[in-house]
């Protein structure tokens, strides 16, 4: 009986240790995937806020973009987007695409708030099936992605930023 219990104790073990390795080995995979995902502007069709669809090839190949995934609850999220308002003429010649899965009345409402939905450059888009937050890993609310012209990722910030960081990667 006791070697019954011993052997179940190793299984499990055995059991667990495999899972844990698979889970690592997937892990793995899935951040090579991304990293190829982002290295240039990834393929994806999501909406405006006016409920109009959106892909990636509508993206202008004329000035650097910067891509923030935000949530308008997020405290991060809008001192970000109060100091892009404040900075708005280092932003004038770039495009920026403001993403979030919260509802089109909450994306509306913080364009709003901020008074970023009065520039031509400036987009807010929903991304309620996270389509474009898959495909490039984002996990961490805000984070940001600048492309240069040729949609080459220059930088990618995980968390809250600098302005100064996000002017001078866009200028890159």
């Amino acid at each position: 009986m006791k070697s019954i219990v011993k052997y179940s104790i190793i299984l499990m073990v055995i059991a667990m240790l495999l899972f844990f390795i698979h889970s690592i080995i997937k892990k793995t995979e899935h951040k090579k995937i991304v990293a190829q995902n982002i290295k240039s502007i990834p393929e994806f069709c999501i909406y405006n806020v006016d409920e109009t669809e959106f892909c990636s090839k509508y993206i202008s190949q004329e000035s650097s973009c910067l891509f923030v995934f935000f949530n308008p609850d997020c405290d991060h999220c809008k001192y970000e987007a109060e100091q892009i308002t404040v900075n708005i003429e280092s932003f004038r010649n770039h495009q920026i695409f403001f993403i979030s899965s919260s509802s089109v009345n909450d994306i509306k409402e913080f364009a709003i708030r901020y008074f970023l939905n009065d520039y031509d450059n400036i987009k807010f888009l929903c991304d309620k099936d996270y389509v474009v937050q898959n495909l490039m890993g984002v996990n961490l609310i805000p984070s940001s992605y600048i492309y240069n012209s040729s949609h080459h990722l220059v930088k990618s910030f995980r968390g809250e930023v600098k302005i100064e960081a996000l002017i001078k990667y866009l200028k890159m």
